[in-house]
């Protein structure tokens, strides 16, 4: 609640980069592993998804707005 209390104000793109600071380890460690799960992360009024969530999520909704992110720590294969 105080969490909620505390990041009601930032705006999602600070809430973004503050997610990939904090979590992106783990988030890349669940995506490797991931095989038919769609995993959400809330940063305000969007929701992301990365690798293969977001492929999931595109496979599923193939309408639905996409915008492709490069994360430099990650780089694409």
């Amino acid at each position: 609640m105080r969490e909620e209390r505390e990041t009601c104000g930032v705006p999602s793109g600070i809430r973004l980069v503050n997610l990939l600071r904090e979590r992106l380890t783990e988030i890349m460690d669940r995506e490797r592993a991931n095989r038919n799960s769609i995993h959400l992360y809330c940063t305000g009024p969007y929701w992301v998804a990365f690798e293969r969530s977001a492929y999931q999520l595109h496979r599923a909704f193939p309408d639905s707005e996409t915008t492709p992110l490069r994360l430099f720590a990650y780089p694409f294969p």
